[in-house]
C-alpha cells in the first residue's frame, strides 16, 4: 500500500483555503467534510447546524406545482404533474439523477406505508420509490414511502417517516441543502431542522455567520462531491435516535475506496433533526470496502 505524499496534500489544502477566502464555498458542512477528508487523511470539516425551539410558527409548504416564491400553504402532492421533471442526468459513476423543474426539489406522492420499527434489519434496504434528484447541483434523495412530503418556501424539507429510512433520508437532505443552498435557505435549515448542544454552539455560529456559498457550477470543486453515496448504513436506531453513515467514493491508489461520514439524528417535535457534532467528535473514517458490515447501496 502506497503512502500519500504529504506535500501534495498540503498543496491541495492550500488551494482549498484560497478557494474559501474567495467566497467559493461554505465551510463546516457535510459535503465539505467529504471533500477535505478526501484530500487530507484524518481531517474532518464537521456539519454545524442549530435548532431553535422558540420558533413555533409553521412555514409555508411547497409541493409539486409550487415555485420557491409561493407563499400559500399547500397540501401534500397526490400525483405528479406532467412537467415535474426535465432531462435526467447521471453522476460520475453513472447513477441516474432526475432534474426537477422545481428548483427546491420535487416531493413525491406517498404511495407506500413506511414500516415503523425499533429494530431495523441488519442491512438497511432503500425506501420505496427512491429517486435521486439534482437540487442546487447536488444529489438529494426522495421516496414514495418515507418522505419528504413537503418543502417550505425557504427550503426546509419536512414529512420524513419515523423509520430508519426516514432518518437516513433526512440526514442526507439536510446536510446537502445546508451545504449547497443559498444562504437564506441555509439559515432556515439551521433554525428548524437541527439541534445543537452548548459545546457545539461555536461551530453552529461559524456556519450561521459565514456568508460564503457553495456554487454548484464551481469548477474548483471535484465532481464526485455531487455523487450519489456509494452505500448507506445505520449502526444505532431507536424511536428517538439514529446514527446514520454515508460512504462517498474516493479516487485513490492506496487501497481505500470510500470515506464514511457519520451523522447523528434525533426525533424531536415530530420530525428528524440533525445533531451538531461537538468539537473533537470526528465521525469520519477511510474504508477499504463497502461490502458487508451493514453497508448497502441505495
Amino acid at each position: 500500500m502506497s503512502t500519500p505524499d504529504p506535500r501534495e496534500d498540503l498543496g491541495r489544502l492550500a488551494a482549498l483555503h484560497s478557494l474559501r477566502q474567495s467566497g467559493g464555498y461554505k465551510g463546516t458542512t457535510l459535503v465539505l467534510s467529504l471533500l477535505v477528508l478526501t484530500i487530507v487523511i484524518g481531517m474532518a470539516v464537521l456539519v454545524a447546524v442549530r435548532g431553535d425551539d422558540d420558533d413555533t410558527s409553521a412555514p409555508p409548504q411547497v409541493t409539486a406545482t409550487d415555485t420557491p416564491t409561493s407563499g400559500t400553504p399547500q397540501t401534500p402532492v397526490t400525483r405528479l404533474p406532467d412537467d415535474a421533471f426535465g432531462v435526467p442526468t447521471t453522476d460520475t459513476r453513472g447513477r441516474r439523477v432526475e432534474t426537477p423543474t422545481n428548483p427546491l426539489g420535487q416531493v413525491l406522492p406517498q404511495t407506500t406505508d413506511p414500516s415503523d420499527t425499533d429494530e431495523p434489519e441488519a442491512v438497511l434496504p432503500p425506501p420505496e420509490g427512491l429517486m435521486w434528484q439534482r437540487v442546487y447541483g447536488a444529489t438529494i434523495p426522495f421516496s414514495t414511502s418515507d418522505g419528504p412530503t413537503a418543502i417550505s418556501t425557504d427550503g426546509v424539507p419536512t414529512g420524513f417517516a419515523h423509520t430508519p429510512q426516514g432518518a437516513a433520508l433526512a440526514a442526507w437532505q439536510i446536510g446537502q441543502r445546508a451545504t449547497w443552498a443559498p444562504d437564506d435557505q441555509n439559515v432556515a435549515l439551521l433554525d428548524r431542522a437541527a439541534v445543537v448542544s452548548e459545546a457545539a454552539r461555536p461551530e453552529a455560529d461559524t456556519l450561521r455567520t459565514n456568508g460564503a456559498q457553495v456554487y454548484a457550477g464551481n469548477p474548483e470543486l471535484p465532481a464526485q462531491m455531487r455523487d450519489v453515496p456509494v452505500a448507506v448504513r445505520i449502526t444505532t436506531y431507536s424511536k428517538d435516535f439514529a446514527h446514520v453513515e454515508f460512504a462517498q467514493p474516493l479516487n485513490r491508489d492506496d487501497g481505500f475506496t470510500a470515506i464514511s461520514v457519520g451523522v447523528d439524528m434525533v426525533w424531536r417535535d415530530g420530525q428528524w433533526k440533525w445533531v451538531v457534532p461537538e468539537p473533537g467528535n470526528d465521525p469520519s473514517r477511510l474504508l477499504i470496502s463497502t461490502t458487508g458490515d451493514g453497508w448497502t447501496p441505495w
